[in-house]
């Protein structure tokens, strides 16, 4: 696990110039990474979920030990949760470290998982997504997909959900109907690997090497395609203005405003 310092980090620099600290975190990959405050959680393929503290140079603070491999976090005040290889969503809590509970309503692995304080939503590989009711400790809804959601943006009263096939669906969150209400083809020709909706913009990664920024509007329309040389996109993460997007040779694309 590698942290750099974006205020020293430039084109005509090298990354190594900006680089921070280097952590030998895991023992296998290391799948996604999520944070809440000052706690980051890094999740890996070999069963272990790790806490570090950001605010402390990083220092390792807490972990946690699955069946399997963790493969989709979320971090909460107090509560950590994961969607898995082997089919289940596992939620620990973080004072403690007790295993609160193991959700299974997937056949195949949890590939992406977002969260609030009234539904636990997951997409996984037997092409459906299940809506959790966190507060009737039952399971809602069982969306079935065109094609399985390999990522998920869940905020500002929408859920934006990035297909296999390419394509976007959104549903509609309102009063736990979580209706499917849009279809889009944004051009992608590979699998939709990160998205992240926000008031501005919508954001793809796919592993055809491209990102696109799209107008969050209906119909959505394309605002740019950024193919500066990438290889296949793994992921993406949109902070403060900063886009970071993972590609599949095992560097890391970072565009920031001018200003920053």
């Amino acid at each position: 696990m590698n942290v750099w310092d974006l205020r020293k980090l430039s084109k005509t620099t090298k990354a190594e110039s900006a680089s921070v600290k280097s952590i030998q975190a895991h023992k296998g990959w290391v799948w996604s990474m999520t944070s809440f405050d000052n706690i980051l959680c890094s999740a890996s393929w070999d069963c272990w979920l790790n806490f570090w503290d950001i605010e402390a140079d990083f220092k390792k603070v807490g972990q946690l030990r699955g069946n399997s491999a963790f493969l989709c976090p979320v971090l909460q005040k107090d509560v950590v949760m994961s969607g898995s290889y082997d089919k289940q969503i596992y939620m620990y809590d973080r004072r403690t470290d007790a295993l609160i509970s193991k959700l299974r309503h997937h056949k195949k692995p949890v590939l992406c998982l977002s969260a609030d304080e009234h539904y636990i939503v997951s997409g996984s590989e037997d092409n459906t997504i299940g809506v959790y009711d966190r507060r009737a400790n039952r399971l809602l809804k069982k969306i079935k997909m065109e094609a399985f959601p390999m990522s998920m943006s869940y905020s500002n009263g929408q859920l934006w959900a990035g297909l296999r096939n390419g394509e976007i669906n959104v549903l509609d969150p309102t009063y736990g109907k979580f209706d499917i209400v849009q279809n889009y083809n944004i051009g992608h020709k590979g699998k939709i690997t990160g998205i992240n909706n926000n008031t501005g913009c919508i954001i793809t990664a796919a592993t055809d090497k491209t990102l696109k920024v799209l107008s969050p509007c209906h119909p959505v329309s394309e605002l740019t395609t950024i193919d500066e040389q990438l290889q296949e996109l793994t992921d993406l993460h949109y902070l403060n203005g900063v886009l970071a997007c993972g590609c599949s040779d095992f560097t890391c694309g970072i565009w920031r405003p001018k200003s920053f």
